[in-house]
């Protein structure tokens, strides 16, 4: 019996070791992924420009700046104001001017690989001498633009506000984890909740944003660089990332965790019905805007602006979409990003100015809400 326990016990022990020694050097794996990916000047950031949010998973830090990195050519910098919003590098705030639009969507509504004056939401406030409070975030869906919408159309009352509209927004809003570009964090997303939704929160507090693994893209490569890496930014993350996305994945196998919904289209209509109510309260007015993907169907009765229509039709050959509107760098040119370049920005900013031109006659009567709020 003794001899049964021991060997048991030893089989246990040898177990054990073997279970710990694999995810070392399953750890040591994806940190060197990464670590190398770095150093090799992959596409991202550099600057802790964003941070954890409960509600959000992550959002920005006011005030903060950085920069985007390529793989070829220079950095483009970037910053956001005290208010979190993307901003010009050197543009000084001067006070809010109306009319006031305030965009909320993803990377293609922030502007990713572009300069922020060169994005759609800057030309067109510009264009009208107003305010554009350009609220998009790589990376985030329709749950964080409704968040969002709920925190900034009360407090600062804008004239227009400009949705995005894209495929993956809608799956975002739909899983538990959605990408960076390192990692798969928690989002918020949308569950069922009887004919309507709710927005459930992230399932735990990623560190994902917490610790910045950016300032190691410019330390000089070595072994003592990476074991800096690995102590300090790495291993953390990895085995918190791990042990808590075990511990949902228990909860969720014995059914204490809410499921997201399978009603993509209705959790669309639901987000743009819940902002187009508070523009309404707010008196403001909704534009939808199209880019890319978008197989799902638009409420009748939404003011709609199909960006991606207007891209196309603009080509002299389908094919040569790539072509003219990703990011390309380099002798001979290399594409570097596929977010829309400075050309498209500009086609789909004259799209939405148009549109606003045509609106703006409609909004001239200021409702109660608004005299207030000035």
């Amino acid at each position: 019996m003794k001899q049964s326990l021991k060997t048991f016990a030893a089989v246990l022990l040898c177990t054990g070791i073997t279970i710990l020694f694999c995810y070392c050097c399953y750890i040591c794996y994806c940190s060197s992924s990464v670590y190398l990916a770095i150093k090799q000047k992959t596409r991202g950031w550099v600057g802790k420009v964003h941070q954890l949010d409960d509600q959000l998973g992550f959002a920005p830090i006011p005030g903060a700046s950085g920069a985007h990195v390529f793989p070829v050519g220079p950095d483009i910098p970037m910053k956001y104001d005290k208010n979190g919003f993307r901003a010009p590098v050197d543009e000084k705030p001067d006070g809010a001017r109306r009319p006031v639009f305030l965009f909320l969507g993803c990377s293609y509504t922030y502007g990713d690989a572009c300069r922020a004056e060169d994005t759609f939401a800057y030309l067109v406030g510009k264009h009208f001498n107003g305010t554009a409070l350009n609220a998009g975030v790589c990376g985030y869906g329709l749950t964080q633009m409704q968040i969002l919408a709920e925190r900034l159309i009360p407090q600062y009352r804008p004239d227009f506000v400009i949705v995005q509209c894209s495929d993956w927004l809608v799956n975002r809003a739909t899983r538990e984890f959605s990408p960076t570009y390192f990692l798969n964090i928690p989002y918020p997303y949308y569950a069922d909740n009887g004919k309507d939704f709710t927005i459930v929160p992230p399932v735990y507090r990623s560190w994902g944003f917490d610790k910045d693994i950016s300032c190691y893209r410019t330390t000089p490569a070595g072994v003592a660089d990476f074991l800096s890496y690995m102590s300090t930014v790495a291993v953390p993350i990895q085995i918190h990332e791990n042990m808590h996305s075990l511990a949902f994945l228990l909860k969720k196998a014995a059914g204490k965790t809410q499921r997201p919904t399978e009603r993509k289209q209705e959790a669309l209509n639901f987000c743009y019905t819940q902002i187009d109510g508070l523009c309404k309260k707010y008196s403001a007015t909704m534009i939808i805007l199209g880019l890319k993907h978008q197989s799902y169907t638009i409420v009748p009765g939404f003011f709609y602006e199909n960006a991606e229509e207007g891209l196309k039709n603009q080509l002299a050959a389908k094919a040569d979409y790539e072509k003219t509107y990703a990011h390309w760098r380099g002798d001979p040119p290399v594409k570097v990003d596929n977010h829309p370049n400075p050309v498209a920005h500009k086609i789909i900013a004259g799209q939405l100015i148009k549109k606003i031109t045509g609106l703006r006659g409609k909004n001239q009567a200021k409702s109660p809400a608004r005299q207030q709020a000035e």
